[in-house]
């Protein structure tokens, strides 16, 4: 085993980390902090909104039950509406920002598409596994193109 090359790759991903991807880790942190901090205000606030809903209720006794369960609806699709769609994309800025990054640091002929995959008829037709495939999903592409600069269609 070649120590030195490992010290040497030791050294390059320690001036990696120090010169772009903690600066990258940082950035990330602080918007997952924030979109952290949202959620319980968030949830306080669907709460109160129930709960005025339901003594609401209580106060109209004609409109019942079905007023609390509309609001409840309602309070679960405008935050599903809220948060689904912030999550999301700060799950795709993340492996863009510092899965990306990293990849790049490790070989630069690497692509990552973190919203594509192979298909599932890709995967069949590669005859990787020859059993029957039981079920199947796919995540995060990742492909190398080692030929002439230029000449790779992706």
């Amino acid at each position: 085993m070649n120590y030195s090359r490992n010290r040497d790759i030791d050294r390059e991903f320690d001036e990696f980390y120090r010169g772009i991807l903690l600066q990258t880790l940082k950035a990330v942190e602080t918007e997952r902090k924030t979109l952290k901090s949202e959620i319980p205000i968030e949830g306080a606030v669907i709460g109160t909104l129930l709960i005025i809903t339901f003594f609401a209720s209580v106060v109209k006794s004609t409109v019942g039950i079905e007023v609390l369960i509309v609001g409840l609806i309602l309070s679960v699709v405008y935050w599903h509406l809220r948060f689904s769609k912030r999550i999301k994309n700060y799950k795709r800025e993340y492996k863009i920002k510092v899965i990306g990054s990293i990849l790049k640091f490790i070989d630069d002929s690497l692509f990552y598409e973190p919203d594509n995959y192979v298909t599932e008829k890709q995967f069949e037709e590669s005859n990787i596994f020859r059993t029957r495939i039981d079920r199947y999903e796919g995540y995060d592409r990742l492909h190398s193109c080692r030929v002439q600069p230029g000449s790779c269609t992706i």
